[in-house]
C-alpha cells in the first residue's frame, strides 16, 4: 500500500492489485494443503497411480475434480467474508447509531416484566395449589 500511496491515498487499481496480491499470498497454502489431502484421499480410496501414462492421467482427475470443487466452497466462503467486510461495494459500510426511541422503552420494560415474573416462579413465590 506505501508503494502505490499518493498524497495518502491509494488509487482504486492499485486496491484491486494489492487485494488480489493478499488474497493470492494468503490462499496459496491452503489450497496445496486442499490438494495434499484429496491427493490422499484418492489414494486411500484404492485409487494407486499406474505406471502408464493414462494411469497418471487417471490420478490427475481423482485428485482434480473434488479440489475443484473445494475450491468453489472455499472461493464462495472467501466472497461472503469480503462483502460482509464492504469490499466491492461502491459506498463504504458504515455502522449507523440508532437513537433509543419509545418502543425500545416498551420492549425494555416488557422484558423486565417477563424476567421478574420467571425469578418470582424460579424462587416459589408462586404458592397458589
Amino acid at each position: 500500500e506505501q508503494l502505490f500511496a499518493w498524497a495518502g491515498r491509494v488509487p482504486p487499481w492499485a486496491q484491486r492489485l494489492i487485494l488480489t496480491i493478499t488474497l493470492l499470498l494468503r490462499f496459496v497454502p491452503i489450497l496445496l494443503e486442499e490438494w495434499e489431502r484429496f491427493s490422499r484421499i484418492a489414494v486411500a480410496r484404492g485409487k494407486a497411480p499406474r505406471v502408464t501414462i493414462l494411469g497418471a492421467v487417471g490420478q490427475l482427475r481423482d485428485t482434480a475434480i473434488p479440489f475443484m470443487l473445494a475450491l468453489f466452497r472455499l472461493g464462495e466462503h472467501a466472497a461472503d467474508a469480503l462483502e460482509s467486510r464492504g469490499i466491492g461495494t461502491r459506498q463504504p459500510t458504515f455502522i449507523r447509531s440508532q437513537f433509543w426511541k419509545r418502543r425500545d422503552t416498551y420492549l425494555l420494560i416488557g422484558c423486565l416484566l417477563i424476567f421478574g415474573f420467571f425469578w418470582i416462579w424460579a424462587k416459589g413465590l408462586f404458592n397458589f395449589m
